[in-house]
């Protein structure tokens, strides 16, 4: 569940939820955490979300909930290594090579771009949003992944310059005004 976040978050990807039946068929199953890790990434029924998603997953694990690294863990203790499947740099396993694989990925600058204009927009992109999203990444790239070269970018562009309030706020003012 973590490591689909964190792909959710960064690549922009949406990562469908388990049948709870199998969930619940593995938990119970009496597998190691070791187990079951092998065991979801070579059945069919899981490897198509478990196989991009466990390797980041066993490189992050040595982390606990405060972000303190247990200098004890073993990531090669699975039957699979850690690592970023289908990045620029499919190799990287430790944390620190994820984390520059994460910087150099164009679907990462991408996302990123998408997330802001999300925020500063208060809506998702549309099909008429593609030209914004393309100048303003290539002004987060030319930046070298500068913020304020992104938000300037975002903020500049017609589609946020020229957006109306929507018609249940403007009908709200105007009964503030007239009132």
């Amino acid at each position: 569940r973590d490591t689909s976040e964190l792909s959710d978050a960064t690549l922009c990807t949406t990562t469908p939820a388990p049948d709870q039946d199998v969930v619940n068929e593995a938990l119970g199953s009496g597998l190691t955490h070791s187990e079951l890790i092998t065991q979801r990434n070579t059945e069919s029924d899981c490897v198509g979300c478990h196989g991009p998603m466990d390797p980041i997953g066993i490189a992050l694990e040595g982390f606990d909930a405060s972000g303190r690294w247990d200098p004890d863990y073993d990531p090669f203790h699975y039957d699979i290594d850690p690592g970023f499947p289908g990045s620029s740099d499919p190799d990287a396993s430790t944390p620190a090579e994820i984390a520059a694989a994460l910087a150099r990925s164009p679907e990462v600058s991408s996302c990123v771009v998408t997330k802001f204009f999300e925020f500063t927009h208060g809506r998702a992109a549309g099909a008429e949003d593609q030209c914004t999203l393309a100048q303003a990444y290539e002004r987060f790239e030319e930046s070298n992944h500068s913020f304020t070269a992104l938000v300037s970018a975002l903020v500049s562009a017609p589609s946020f310059r020229l957006r109306r309030i929507p018609t249940a706020n403007r009908e709200r003012e105007h009964a503030h005004q007239t009132s």
